[in-house]
């Protein structure tokens, strides 16, 4: 039987600068893996919602923030090195699971993204996270996992919503394999530079249910920390 946990993360912001600068760092993926059908899956939905809306762009800066962060799940194991921890935090120590790789910790998708994003092209910026055993991948073609990926997202409505939205123009997708297991992880986030300015000079945008996010906007202070464990057997 297949085991999935999935996460969201609420949208927050980050800088960003000159969209023809960035343009030159963009990222081609392979035509036949799990990222291309991915993307090509979340562009075909997004334009069922928005049909004058462009195709994203798979972003190097973004993807690296994304694979950072699998790393890490990938080295937070139990004691014997079994389990998973899935989670948008990055802990030394969680409960009885500790970090075992060598990289820096970073503790959230913004802290990832500034991290790597050194000339600071983005702004507003989400991620969604998902893990799935591999047994049942196994016999499936790289197009058919992807689109037992993104489905999976589209029904849980905080990922769903997430994915859909409008703003974001580029992505990060990194997919991992680890423990008989299968770790996706997509950053979402737009330009700077794609983002209007109001007459404050403020960065801003209303998303499709009329709310208005300014680039000044902070995470929640009280935002509840969400954590799974699982084991893959």
């Amino acid at each position: 039987m297949k085991k999935l946990i999935t996460l969201l993360l609420v949208l927050v912001t980050l800088n960003g600068y000159s969209q023809n600068k960035y343009e030159k760092r963009m990222v081609v993926h392979h035509r036949d893996s799990i990222d291309f059908y991915f993307k090509g899956y979340l562009d075909e939905y997004r334009k069922s919602l928005y049909p004058n809306i462009p195709n994203v762009i798979i972003s190097d800066t973004l993807s690296l923030a994304s694979e950072h962060h699998n790393n890490y799940l990938m080295n937070m194991m139990l004691e014997d090195g079994s389990g998973v921890v899935l989670t948008h935090e990055e802990p030394k120590v969680d409960g009885e699971f500790y970090y075992k790789g060598n990289d820096i910790l970073i503790d959230c998708v913004v802290g990832r993204v500034r991290y790597y994003d050194t000339e600071r092209y983005f702004t507003h910026v989400g991620e969604v996270l998902q893990v799935t055993g591999l047994v049942s991948t196994l016999t499936k073609s790289q197009k058919e996992v992807a689109k037992i990926l993104f489905e999976n997202w589209l029904t849980s409505e905080g990922h769903r919503m997430t994915l859909e939205e409008y703003f974001y123009t580029h992505i990060g997708i990194n997919v991992s394999f680890s423990k008989g297991g299968l770790f996706i992880g997509v950053v979402t986030s737009a330009l700077r530079s794609s983002i209007p300015v109001n007459e404050f000079g403020r960065k801003v945008f209303l998303h499709r249910g009329g709310n208005i996010y300014e680039d000044v906007m902070q995470p929640p202070i009280t935002q509840t920390k969400k954590n799974k464990w699982f084991k893959i057997n």
